[in-house]
């Protein structure tokens, strides 16, 4: 009812609800309010269900991925994608629009990436330049200058 009340944007009758809501606690719990006005019960071992996507992969198998997981066999690659991804976020948002975003890797930037580079300089109408241990790739409109030969 709480959180109803809170996306309802009746922020203070949500408070007084909560503050009203009959809630007996003993020395062993813990009952912490925080903003998005849930309670956690901290010394039950009660935590927040981590984030979790199901993803169909090429091989058509349906893949369960939840934050933060590593015992996924592709835990490795995954990480090395994110970190890249993560990289060209940052450009996005401290480079000025209509700037190109450049990068320089210490290593060379697998297929996978090169695809989602060629998506975001057209997805995001920005001019990408990254170098990596092998050559310059420039991309803009969706193309890479190594003609997408990678």
């Amino acid at each position: 009812m709480v959180d109803i009340i809170g996306c309802a944007r009746n922020l203070e009758e949500a408070l007084n609800l909560v503050a009203t809501m009959p809630i007996e606690a003993c020395g062993e719990h813990s009952l912490v309010l925080v903003g998005s006005m849930e309670i956690l019960i901290r010394e039950k071992g009660l935590r927040k269900n981590p984030g979790c996507s199901l993803m169909e992969a090429k091989d058509g198998i349906i893949h369960e991925l939840f934050a933060g997981d590593i015992t996924h066999p592709k835990s490795k690659e995954i990480k090395e994608a994110l970190e890249e991804l993560l990289q060209t976020s940052f450009g996005l948002l401290t480079t000025t629009a209509g700037t190109p975003i450049r990068i320089v890797k210490n290593l060379r930037m697998c297929e996978d990436f090169h695809t989602v580079m060629c998506g975001a300089s057209l997805i995001m109408r920005r001019e990408i330049v990254l170098r990596d241990n092998i050559r310059f790739h420039h991309f803009h409109d969706g193309m890479c200058s190594c003609g997408n030969l990678w």
